[in-house]
Parts: C-alpha cells; structure tokens; sequence
C-alpha cells in the first residue's frame, strides 16, 4: 500500500546542535504541500508529529514500546529489555566482544532493530565486519556473521532474515551486497540499481529514512562534482533504484543540511540551505521529483512521518 505524501512537516536544528551538550530547540516547524506549493506555519491540526530525532546509539524504542539497552564492560557486551512504563528489566543476555547498534549514516538514528521488531541487530564496536541478530525476546543464542573489515552495516529486512552490508572497495567505490541469515551465505552479485549494470557506487551517504513497513530503506548520498542521488534500497526483493536530484553547485552548507522523510513507497528530501523541498515516487522512475520552494535558513532539517 502506497502512502500519499502531500504535506510534510519539518523543524530545523542549529548549526553545530547534533551531538552538542545541552536540550535541542527546534526553531519553529513548516507545513509544505507539495501539490499546491505552499507553505505555512504547522498549527496543532497538522497530519504530521514534528519531533527531534534520537542521535544516542545506547538505546532506541522496540515495537512494543519497550527500551533495548546497551551496556559494556571490558570483554562483554549486556543488552537489556526494560520495560515501556515500569522501566524495569524484563530480560538481559551478555554476549563476549564489545557491540554496538549500527548506525548506518553519521548523525542519524541507530538501527537497533529490524523492521517487524523480531530481530534485534548488533555491529561490532571495535571492529568492522562483524555482526550479531539476536532474537528481541533474548531467549535464543544470537547469530553471528563474520566478514572481512571491508564490510559496514547498511539495513536489514524487515524480518531480519536479510542483511544488507556495504563493501567498501578501491578508494570511494563501494557496492551494497546481500547476507542471508537462514543459509549464511553472501550473495554472490551486489544488489544492482534497476537499469544500470554495475553494481558499483560512489558517494557520501548524508540522511536516511525507511518507510513505515521497513521494507524502503532510502538514503540520500552527495557526489564530488556530480548531482546528489536517493539510493532506494527495497530490503525485501534484494533490489534498489536510484532517484536524481537536481545539482546545486557549490552553495555553502548545502551537503550538510538534508533530511529525509518517507512513507510507503514515496520519498521526501529538504534542504534548507538551497531552500528547497522535494517529493518522489520512488517506485516510478519515469517521474522527476517535484520541487516546493522553502525558507532559506542555516541548520538541518527534520522531516517527521505522518501518523
């Protein structure tokens, strides 16, 4: 089921707040429809929650709303299960090595579990390559999956079942490759862009988003000298596209100031330094996504999914 994508709701965070001591104060919020092109100030009534986005790799909500934690000690890591209103411990299983949730892009959220919020997934904190899927009611061993340092954790299925790492190759080249959990085996060919023949990419990835359902999984890289792009990764059919976006030559801080938002199959990406907002039906490539011009401002903004 596709999502309409009308109105997006987005705050902005000043410059230097990510990870910066102290409260975050969003400056106040814009509603933007993209059909009609205008923009408003977000009133109560709005259709979208504006919210800051958790930046903490020590614990994140799981579908029933309980707290999964991390804590490590020397040779161990403990991952707990607390409580969503009593924050007591339900359960806990320490597992040997120093583990972290993965976070797939800088200053983005964690991926601490997977989509249906079955699986809990793990990446090895003091080295690259190494990652663990962990059943959420801790009641099972977890499984472990060994590489070679030239693999980064990307996304996972929504079940878990799949995982997709990114092997990083010569210089800035990379390919998103898939792991399959039920016969740990990786796939022999990296996951191709519809239409193109290679594999092989490049780029910074600079904001996320998944789609309710965790099967999208969208990232929105920029290029040295070339047009920024949305890599739309579906997690379910090992298949990707990829969705332009216009060049925005050198304007000061635009690399840094984009937010991602997504629902069903479509796509929203905002950058307040170039002013402007676009939506994408990111299963239908013949469609360029269409712009709405917002604010100019500095800091980046935070796209929030409709309810």
């Amino acid at each position: 089921m596709v999502l309409p994508l009308a109105i997006a709701t987005l705050s902005v965070l000043p410059l230097g707040a990510i990870g910066a001591p102290g409260p975050l104060v969003a400056r106040a919020p814009l509603a933007v429809d993209v059909r009609s092109g205008q923009v408003r100030s977000a009133g109560a009534d709005t259709a979208w929650i504006v919210g800051l986005p958790n930046h903490s790799t020590k614990a994140a909500a799981s579908t029933d709303g309980a707290t999964i934690s991390l804590s490590r000690s020397a040779r161990s890591t403990t991952i707990s299960v607390r409580g969503a209103t009593d924050r007591v411990a339900r359960r806990a299983r320490t597992i040997k090595g120093l583990w972290r949730f993965p976070v797939p892009v800088a200053d983005e959220p964690a991926q601490p579990v997977s989509g249906d919020g079955s699986k809990i997934l793990l990446a090895r904190a003091d080295a690259d390559g190494e990652f663990a899927v962990m059943a959420a009611d801790l009641r099972s061993v977890p499984e472990f999956v060994s590489l070679g340092s030239q693999y980064t954790f990307d996304a996972a299925s929504p079940s878990g079942d799949l995982l997709y790492l990114t092997e990083h190759r010569n210089g800035a080249e990379y390919a998103v490759r898939a792991y399959k959990m039920v016969t740990r085996e990786l796939v022999s060919e990296p996951v191709v862009v519809k239409g193109e023949r290679s594999g092989v990419m490049t780029g910074s990835p600079m904001a996320r988003a998944t789609s309710p359902d965790g099967e999208w999984v969208y990232t929105l890289y920029e290029r040295q000298g070339a047009a920024p792009f949305i890599h739309a990764l579906n997690t379910e059919g090992m298949f990707s596209l990829c969705i332009d976006l216009p060049p925005h030559g050198d304007v000061a801080g635009a690399n840094t100031a984009w937010a991602l938002g997504a629902a069903g199959s479509s796509v929203v990406a905002a950058n307040t330094a170039l002013g402007q907002l676009w939506r994408a039906p990111g299963t239908d490539l013949s469609a360029k996504p269409r712009s709405v011009a917002i604010p100019v401002t500095s800091g980046r903004p935070v796209l929030s999914a409709p309810a």
